[in-house]
C-alpha cells in the first residue's frame, strides 16, 4: 500500500451503513449523471459518503458542476471515469486522475499518475489509524509527534529501483552548476482565504552557498480560476508577494524595496530555531541552507533526501518525471506537508515544484526557465544587489558624541532655615 497516497488522500469517517447512489440494475447515465450522484452522496455519514469523501484531498469540493469547471471529463467505459484539470500549471503535478466505479457508480479505486489504491484499502487503513489515537490513554490521551531522524526512518516505505534512480540522477543534475540563474512564474493557492495570486521572478545560485530570491507581482491572471471554494465561488485573484531574499553562509537578508531597507536574519544552528518557520516564505528564513531545499533547483543533498523523504513516482514518460515526496524526518516534516517535483527527462533539472504547507491549506507553484548553468561563478556578473543606499531594519543610528568640557563647579548659598509654624 502507498503510504504517500493514503497521507494526501487524508483522514476519512467512517460512521453507520447506509446505502445510496445510483441504481445498481440501471447503466451510468453519462459524466454528470456519475458527479451529481457524488454530491448528494458525500454529505452522507455512513460507509458511502466516506467513500466518496476519499476524492476530495485531490479533486477539491465535490459539487458536479465546480469539478466539471476544474476539470475535464471523460468516460472510456461504464465504470471508469478519467480528469484531467484544466488548469496547465496544474496538469504537470496532476496529469490525470482515473477512477474505477463500482456498480452502483461510486468510486472503487483512484490512480493519480502511476500511484494507484484501492478506496477501500485506504479506509481500513483510516479506521485503524482512528481506533489506535482512541485507544491512548497516556498524555492526557494526546499523541506525542516526532520529528527525531531515527524513529522517522521507521515509517519509511521501500523505494523502488527506478525512483532510486531518478533520485540519483536528479541530485547529480542539481549540482552539476556553480552558477545557476533561473527566471520563474509562480502561483499561490491558499484554500482557507480561497485566494490564488500570481508573480515572476528570478532565482540565482552562487556556489556554495550564496543566492538571490527576487519575487514581483503579476497583474495577468487567468479571467477566472479553475480553483472552487465552499461557497461554491471561483478562488478571489490577488496580486502575488513581492519580495527579495538574499543569502550567504551565516545569514539572510530580507529587503524590502518600497520603504528602501532591508532586516538581517542569522540562519539557524539548531532543530529547535526551525520551528518558527510555517509557511513557503518563512522557511526561506529559518532553513540553515535555503539554495538545498526550496524550491529544489540546486545543491540538492541525496542522502538527506533519501533520509528525510517518502518518494514516489506520479509519472514518468517522455514528456516528464513527476516526483512526490512526503517528509518524514528533519526540518522538512516540521515546515511542509509534501513536495511535487517536474523534473526534465532529459537533463533531470527541475522544471516545476509544487510545495504544500504543514496546515495543506497552501500551495505554492514555481515554474522555471533556466537562464544560466555554468562551472565559472563569474558569469552571473555581480548579481549581488546594491545596498548602500538602503537602511537596516532594527538598526539603532550611530551618533557622534558631543565635545566634552570640564568646567569649575558653581557652588550655591546655602538654603534658608525652614520656617516653623507657631506653637499655639
Amino acid at each position: 500500500m502507498d503510504r504517500q497516497l493514503e497521507k494526501w488522500f487524508g483522514f476519512l469517517f467512517f460512521g453507520l451503513v447506509t446505502v445510496t447512489g445510483l441504481n445498481a440494475a440501471e447503466p451510468l447515465a453519462n459524466v454528470s449523471a456519475v458527479l451529481q450522484n457524488w454530491e448528494a452522496t458525500s454529505g452522507d455519514r455512513g460507509r458511502d459518503g466516506a467513500i466518496v469523501r476519499a476524492l476530495q484531498p485531490i479533486l477539491g469540493p465535490l459539487r458536479a458542476d465546480d469539478l466539471q469547471k476544474r476539470f475535464t471529463w471523460s468516460q472510456p467505459s461504464p465504470s471508469e471515469l478519467q480528469a484531467v484539470p484544466c488548469d496547465s500549471m496544474e496538469q504537470q503535478f496532476l496529469p490525470s486522475v482515473h477512477i474505477t466505479l463500482n456498480e452502483m457508480g461510486l468510486p472503487h479505486s483512484v490512480a493519480v499518475g502511476t500511484l494507484r489504491q484501492e478506496i477501500r484499502d485506504l479506509v481500513r487503513v483510516q479506521m485503524a489509524k482512528i481506533a489506535a489515537r482512541e485507544a491512548v490513554t497516556d498524555d492526557n490521551g494526546i499523541v506525542p509527534a516526532s520529528f527525531d531522524a531515527e524513529r522517522g526512518a521507521a515509517g519509511k516505505t521501500a523505494i523502488t529501483p527506478r525512483v532510486s534512480d531518478v533520485l540519483t540522477r536528479w541530485v547529480a543534475a542539481s549540482q552539476s552548476s556553480k552558477a545557476v540563474r533561473a527566471t520563474f512564474h509562480r502561483a499561490d493557492y491558499d484554500s482557507a482565504t480561497e485566494v490564488e495570486t500570481y508573480s515572476t521572478g528570478t532565482f540565482i545560485f552562487a556556489a556554495p552557498y550564496s543566492g538571490l530570491y527576487l519575487s514581483q507581482s503579476d497583474s495577468k491572471a487567468k479571467p477566472t480560476s479553475t480553483r472552487v471554494g465552499l461557497d461554491g465561488k471561483s478562488y478571489t485573484q490577488l496580486p502575488g508577494p513581492e519580495m527579495m531574499l538574499v543569502w550567504d553562509k551565516n545569514q539572510l537578508m530580507q529587503v524590502d524595496n518600497l520603504m528602501h531597507r532591508y532586516e538581517v536574519h542569522q540562519l539557524p544552528t539548531s532543530a529547535k530555531e526551525l520551528l518558527c518557520g510555517g509557511s513557503f516564505d518563512a522557511v526561506w528564513q529559518t532553513l540553515i541552507a535555503p539554495q538545498s531545499a526550496l524550491p529544489m533547483i540546486v545543491g540538492l543533498q541525496e542522502k538527506e533526501l533519501r533520509a528525510n523523504y517518502n518518494w514516489s513516482l506520479i509519472s514518468d514518460d517522455q514528456k516528464a518525471i513527476v516526483l512526490h515526496g512526503t517528509p518524514v524526518a528533519g526540518a522538512d516534516a516540521m515546515l511542509y506537508q509534501g513536495a511535487q517535483i517536474v523534473i526534465d527527462p532529459a537533463t533531470f533539472r527541475t522544471r516545476a515544484t509544487r510545495i504544500f504547507d504543514i496546515t495543506g491549506c497552501r500551495e505554492t507553484v514555481h515554474e522555471f526557465s533556466i537562464q544560466v548553468a555554468a562551472q565559472d561563478v563569474a558569469v552571473l556578473n555581480g548579481w549581488q544587489p546594491d545596498l548602500s543606499e538602503f537602511d537596516r531594519f532594527g538598526e539603532i543610528p550611530s551618533v557622534e558624541p558631543a565635545a566634552y568640557t570640564e568646567t569649575a563647579s558653581e557652588e550655591l548659598p546655602p538654603a534658608p532655615p525652614a520656617a516653623l509654624p507657631p506653637v499655639e
